[in-house]
C-alpha cells in the first residue's frame, strides 16, 4: 500500500504542477496505438507451465512478444521542444498455452492468461533532428507502475479418435472430456521504470508518428517473496520474487491538438 500511495502521490503532484503551467505548455499531443512486452535473460515466465525435463522449473509459457494497446498524452515543455513529459496507460494480456500428449489417444491443453495495466510517466529529451526525413531522435526514462491482475490457469483433456485408412490408423476427431478452470496468485501492484530510445516524425499536418523501444524492470520495487515469482501462476517451486527484465515497444499514432 505504501508503494501504490507513492506512486500515485508522484502522479497528482505532477497534475497539479501541470494545471499551474498550463497557459505556457505551447503543445500536447494525444497518441494511441500498440505496444510489445518480452522478457530478457533467463525469465523463469518463458518456461512451459509444465516443465519438459529435470532440468526445467516450470514457468507461465510466456515466451515471445505479448501484444498490447497503449494510450498516451504528450505534452511539451518547453517553446523549444526539448523537453516532453509523456503521460500514458499501457494494457498487456499475458498469454500462454501448453499441449501435453498423455498417449496416442489422450491429450491435455494448458491455457495461462495475465493482464497488466499500467499507468505511466516520462520525461523525454529531443537529442537531434534526422537528416532525411522531418524527424527527431529522443531518450528518456519513465516510471511504470503495474496492476497485475485477472490470472487465470485454464486444463482442458481431450479423447483423440482415429480411423482406419488404408491399413493405417489415421486421427479423425477428437473429444473434450472436461474443462477446468481455476484462479492463479492474488493481484497485485509493482513499481518499475524504464530508459528510453525513440523517434518521433511527421506524417501529414498535425498527424505524427512515434516509436520508441525501452529496456526495464516492472518490479523494481514492491517485490515480495510469499508470493512467488511475478508472471508464474503457481509458487510451489518459488521461494522469491526475481527482479524482471523486460523490452517494451511502442509503436503510437500522435494527434497535436
Amino acid at each position: 500500500m505504501k508503494t501504490i500511495s507513492l506512486f500515485l502521490g508522484v502522479l497528482l503532484c505532477c497534475f497539479f504542477q501541470m494545471q499551474s503551467v498550463f497557459s505556457q505548455i505551447p503543445q500536447v499531443r494525444l497518441s494511441a496505438g500498440f505496444t510489445t512486452q518480452s522478457f530478457m535473460g533467463d525469465e523463469i515466465s518463458a518456461n512451459s507451465l509444465v516443465a519438459r525435463d529435470s532440468l526445467s522449473l516450470p514457468g507461465a509459457s510466456f515466451n515471445g512478444q505479448q501484444l498490447g494497446a497503449s494510450l498516451k498524452a504528450v505534452v511539451y515543455l518547453d517553446s523549444a521542444k526539448k523537453f516532453t513529459m509523456p503521460i500514458g496507460l499501457d494494457y498487456v494480456r499475458f498469454f500462454g498455452a501448453q499441449r501435453l500428449e498423455v498417449s496416442q489417444f489422450y491429450r491435455i491443453q494448458l491455457f495461462n492468461s495475465l493482464h497488466v495495466i499500467t499507468p505511466t510517466l516520462g520525461l523525454d529529451y529531443s537529442m537531434f533532428k534526422l537528416p532525411l526525413a522531418n524527424a527527431s531522435m529522443y531518450a528518456g526514462v519513465e516510471l511504470r507502475g503495474s496492476f497485475f491482475t485477472g490470472g487465470t490457469l485454464m486444463r482442458e483433456d481431450f479423447l483423440n479418435f482415429y480411423k482406419e485408412v488404408g491399413g493405417f490408423k489415421v486421427y479423425d476427431r477428437d473429444s473434450l472430456l472436461k474443462t477446468i478452470e481455476v484462479k492463479t496468485k492474488p493481484n497485485t501492484f509493482r513499481l518499475g521504470g524504464a530508459l528510453k530510445l525513440g523517434v518521433e516524425g511527421k506524417i501529414q499536418g498535425p498527424m505524427f508518428l512515434n516509436i520508441s523501444l525501452s529496456y526495464g524492470s516492472p518490479n523494481l520495487f514492491g517485490r515480495d517473496n510469499s508470493r512467488g515469482e511475478l508472471f508464474t501462476p503457481d509458487k510451489t517451486f518459488e521461494s522469491q520474487e526475481t527482479l524482471v527484465t523486460q523490452l517494451f515497444f511502442h509503436f503510437m499514432l500522435q494527434y497535436r491538438l
